[in-house]
């Protein structure tokens, strides 16, 4: 379960709402737009999470930092990274280019 699904199910116990459809209701967007912060596809705009900070009694701060720290990559994980030398950047030599005269 990822942060921003916690932090929505934070602000529904603490406003005793039944589901993401009363959420969406409550900041005025689509209901596909909650499932998508749940999942993690979306990333919770600035004043949802100001308005979870406000309701559950948390510092917003400390909840941005949080949200942050798990989309972050670790150290590692960036040294690590190297381009994929498989993928063929160029076309080989062999191919003729398609639509291309030379005018001498």
């Amino acid at each position: 379960m990822g942060i921003q699904s916690q932090l929505i199910d934070q602000l529904k116990g603490r406003l005793y709402l039944s589901s993401d459809y009363a959420v969406a209701q409550r900041w005025q967007i689509e209901p596909t737009r909650v499932s998508q912060y749940r999942r993690d596809r979306l990333r919770l705009p600035l004043r949802f999470v100001v308005d979870i900070a406000e309701q559950t009694e948390q510092d917003a701060l400390i909840l941005l930092q949080l949200l942050d720290r798990h989309r972050a990559k670790n150290a590692e994980e960036i040294i690590r990274w190297k381009p994929n030398e498989n993928v063929r950047r160029y076309a080989p030599a062999w191919v003729k280019r398609r639509n291309y005269h030379r005018k001498a």
